[in-house]
């Protein structure tokens, strides 16, 4: 028997591989052997089709499994035991009709294979079980997608667990009235179909006008953070909590350096909630609208001349767009 697992499983090939082995008690061969019975894993958001094409009893046969139903420890146990099912109810067929009336087109499998699978049903089901129950049987392999019954929920449509995002910012903070325009990248990990983590590296200008003339405020900061992520067929929402951190260079344009409360370039973050919207087009690649609101607990203060103070303190509230790839 030969087994090809599609990554998106999120569980060790090996284990499985080694699962369905003993379970078995068949040995996994490589794909050149015509009478080897063939099993084939993918995925479709967190719908998993398992595909068997088996020479020894001329048939085909799939079923679908929902990855959300298992934790991340048990999946290879999971999905090995519904592989062997699966094998098992195809080869089963040389127990109840050892002769069929109507002969399958490929021909019949060698009487060595068909013994070795014969033998391999008595070990694990017994002669004395009743026949398993006849699973829905296609004569073409079934193109990856999920049933109808899947659309009311399923992971977003990249089951990759990585993605790089480009994203467009602006940002304000309410008490100063300072705002400012950047550019962020962000990479995001998916460690289960519902939740993951991310980190986010954005570097912002902003300027703001004093009685004394503008000054520039430029920052570059960091957002590590953990998601919370729903999904539907081509649309997936998401929640986030985390901390910004970064650091601050305020500098006036009418004079040549800021007189300062604090320092010219300082530290500044503190705790911000997002949330996000992603329509997917296309299987590798979204569209991402989202926001920010946060606080910075302590203020970055300086001073123009005899002016008022050019303070970054408080509130935030930012927004964003951009593009998503996941790979």
């Amino acid at each position: 028997m030969t087994l090809a697992l599609d990554p998106c499983l999120l569980a060790d090939p090996a284990e499985v591989r080694r699962a369905v082995g003993v379970e078995l008690g068949a040995e996994l061969a490589g794909s050149g052997e015509p009478e080897t019975t063939r099993v084939s894993v993918s995925c479709t958001g967190s719908i998993v089709l398992i595909e068997v094409i088996d020479p020894v009893t001329g048939k085909s046969l799939s079923r679908t499994v929902n990855l959300d139903l298992a934790a991340p420890a048990a999946r290879a146990r999971l999905f090995a035991l519904a592989i062997v099912e699966l094998v098992t109810a195809s080869w089963t067929e040389l127990q109840t009709n050892p002769e069929p009336q109507v002969p399958p087109a490929s021909g019949r499998a060698s009487p060595e294979v068909r013994a070795a699978a014969l033998q391999a049903v008595h070990d694990r089901v017994g002669d004395a079980q009743p026949p398993l129950p006849a699973p829905v049987v296609v004569f073409a392999p079934a193109p990856a997608r999920a049933p109808a019954s899947a659309q009311s929920y399923a992971s977003p449509p990249s089951a990759s667990p990585n993605r790089v995002e480009g994203l467009l910012e602006a940002r304000g903070f309410l008490s100063s009235g300072i705002a400012s325009f950047g550019i962020a990248v962000r990479w995001s990990y998916r460690v289960v179909s519902l939740w993951g983590w991310s980190i986010d590296v954005l570097a912002d200008h902003g300027r703001v006008s004093t009685s004394l003339g503008p000054v520039s405020v430029d920052s570059l900061s960091g957002g590590p953070s953990v998601f919370a992520e729903r999904g539907w067929r081509w649309l997936a929402v998401q929640g986030s909590a985390g901390l910004r951190v970064g650091a601050v260079r305020l500098a006036g344009s009418s004079t040549p350096q800021l007189a300062t409360g604090s320092s010219l370039y300082s530290p500044w973050g503190g705790p911000f909630l997002g949330a996000g919207v992603h329509a997917w087009p296309t299987q590798g690649f979204a569209l991402e609208l989202g926001g920010e609101a946060g606080e910075a607990p302590f203020a970055v203060r300086g001073f123009v001349g005899n002016g008022p103070p050019v303070t970054l303190v408080g509130v935030w509230l930012a927004a964003h767009a951009g593009g998503v790839f996941s790979f």
